[in-house]
């Protein structure tokens, strides 16, 4: 285990860093559910596609959640959350900027992907930092940050898109997930574990991939139907 590891103030950080950021994973995903009806308004889009803007979110960090942590235990879980946070912020700051529906969903995706490779690493992050004593704390903290993502999501949400508009959602979260950037360089150097010499199923990841998008849209055009 590295010497951050054993540092107090750098646990601290580690723990702040990742309940923020296991904060806003969820809260993306509740906080535009209020806001489709004013998404649907901008972009004229009907039931169906309106219901991807959450799908396309929803899928992509579903398709990738598990690939995602393969990859962090081969190559450093510090990497892939620092790559992970960095993906969501630009997906936020594209969903923010989206001049149309087509655009939205795929920068939603984009987003997802990051969301992925943050809720895959995360909690194997405090695991790794804390000793066992403590993780039962930690865990409980992140867990909160998590359930209080998705229940003020739609508060939230619902207030901001009245005030401020939709679009102001996806700026607040771009510049939350900017400042965990800045924190994760600044604060969280090194890796905790050192990376496993393993060998990646990429033809069984897509196929899961795939077959998860798959069968989505096959209920979306069921119920179009």
């Amino acid at each position: 285990m590295d010497i951050i590891a054993r540092n107090v103030t750098s646990r601290k950080a580690i723990l702040l860093i990742t309940t923020v950021a296991s904060f806003l994973v969820p809260f993306m995903t509740s906080s535009i559910t209020v806001a489709l009806p004013a998404i649907g308004n901008s972009y004229n889009m009907d039931v169906i596609t309106l219901g991807w803007v959450s799908t396309s979110y929803m899928l992509a960090s579903a398709s990738l959640l598990v690939p995602f942590g393969k990859i962090a235990d081969m190559y450093g879980r510090r990497r892939i959350f620092i790559i992970g946070i960095i993906i969501f912020t630009i997906g936020s700051t594209l969903s923010a900027v989206s001049v149309s529906g087509a655009m939205l969903l795929v920068s939603r995706a984009v987003q997802g992907m990051g969301g992925a490779a943050l809720f895959s690493t995360a909690i194997a992050i405090l695991t790794s930092a804390y000793p066992g004593a403590e993780r039962g704390r930690v865990l409980g903290i992140n867990t909160a940050s998590v359930y209080l993502g998705l229940s003020m999501g739609p508060v939230l949400g619902g207030i901001i898109t009245e005030k401020v508009g939709w679009q102001s959602i996806f700026t607040i979260c771009s510049v939350l997930s900017l400042l965990v950037v800045i924190a994760t360089l600044w604060k969280f150097k090194g890796e905790l574990v050192e990376p496993k010499k393993e060998k990646f199923d990429l033809l069984g990841s897509a196929v899961y991939a795939i077959a998860l998008v798959l069968v989505m849209y096959g209920v979306s055009l069921y119920y179009k139907t």
